[in-house]
């Protein structure tokens, strides 16, 4: 009998179905499906409604903080209409200690203002009303700060130039003002505008009553200091006349467009007849309450003043003495001169 032929290359041997003792190969049994667990999706429906919960009470502590800066501002503001009423019932003296008081406390309440709304501004989701309520705040600031700048200016206004300056120091206010008090209408704290709550009539009224009492007290301090200048100048001539020489008593010293002018008059101390004054020097010195402007010392000026009969113990008409391009351009109020080393011709007395 021939032997069976071997199976191709390549082609698998048929597997045995006996084993080695004779028994059948058991079939590895088929894995019993599992039920799916519910607790994933429980576990996510959980977290679903934590976000919801989490998203809508964090909104609700926006809307709440941002509600409570916006009513402390409100208070700051409220504080700041009492510093400013205070104002109408004391002198508009920026020196004393009560104007100084409410100039802090306005500054301070700018300062506080601007800090909440710069904490406050970037942490808001956008919305417009809010940013009105906080534009409104950031107006009212800058109103509080050049406020603050109107009480707090020291220097008097009495003269022309330092009127001006506290006049435009007043409108840059008033400018403000009309900025804080239209952005407040659309402004709202506690569900009503800003407008209702602080009362802006009041606080324009409140500074425009300090600017004519500081106008006012300015003016008179001013007059009290001439008063006592003239005063002084007044008794510097009595010494003055007792030389015997011709002396300049001085009057007066302001300026002229850029000349500084001195005026005063002539006195013949000596006991002949003056007939001209050719030159002399002059020291002067210009204040303002107290505070040096400017000083010349040994300034030269000829005057030529010629054709005189100044007969002895007399004075001339008001004299002039004009240094061009010598004028400050500060304010002052005070002076003190020394003319001396006048030149004068004379005939002597018989």
């Amino acid at each position: 009998m021939q032997a069976a032929a071997p199976p191709p290359p390549g082609m698998p041997k048929a597997a045995p179905t006996e084993n080695i003792q004779g028994g059948a190969i058991p079939q590895a049994p088929e894995q019993a499906s599992k039920p799916r667990s519910k607790k994933p999706l429980i576990l996510l429906a959980v977290l679903a409604v934590v976000a919801i919960a989490v998203f809508f009470g964090s909104g609700k502590m926006i809307d709440s903080y941002y509600a409570s800066k916006a009513e402390e501002c409100a208070a700051i503001l409220t504080e700041s209409k009492s510093l400013l009423d205070s104002l109408s019932g004391i002198p508009g003296d920026a020196a004393s200690d009560d104007v100084k008081k409410v100039a802090e406390g306005l500054a301070k309440n700018a300062d506080k203002l601007n800090s909440i709304r710069s904490g406050i501004i970037g942490k808001l989701p956008r919305n417009p009303q809010q940013e009105k309520t906080w534009d409104a705040i950031g107006k009212n600031a800058e109103m509080l700060s050049k406020a603050a700048a109107i009480v707090q200016s020291q220097e008097r206004a009495f003269a022309p130039m330092s009127i001006k300056r506290f006049s435009a120091l007043c409108d840059e206010c008033m400018a403000k003002w009309d900025e804080a008090n239209t952005a407040s209408t659309y402004a709202t704290v506690k569900n009503q505008p800003l407008s209702d709550l602080i009362p802006y009539a009041d606080i324009k009224k409140d500074l425009q009553t300090y600017r004519r009492n500081k106008q006012a007290f300015d003016a008179k301090h001013a007059q009290e200091k001439y008063n006592e200048e003239r005063k002084k100048h007044q008794e510097q001539h009595n010494e003055l006349k007792k030389k015997s020489e011709v002396v300049f008593l001085a009057d007066n010293a302001y300026k002229n467009g850029s000349d500084l002018i001195l005026s005063g008059r002539f006195y013949n101390g000596t006991g002949d007849l003056v007939t001209s004054i050719m030159d002399m020097q002059i020291d002067l010195k210009v204040s303002l309450f107290g505070t040096e402007v400017q000083s010349l010392k040994d300034e030269p000026f000829s005057l030529q003043l010629s054709g005189l009969r100044l007969m002895p113990q007399q004075t001339t008409d008001v004299v002039q003495l004009r240094l061009p391009g010598k004028a400050p351009e500060e304010d002052f109020n005070e002076f003190e001169e020394h003319v001396h080393k006048i030149r004068w011709s004379r005939m002597k007395a018989r």
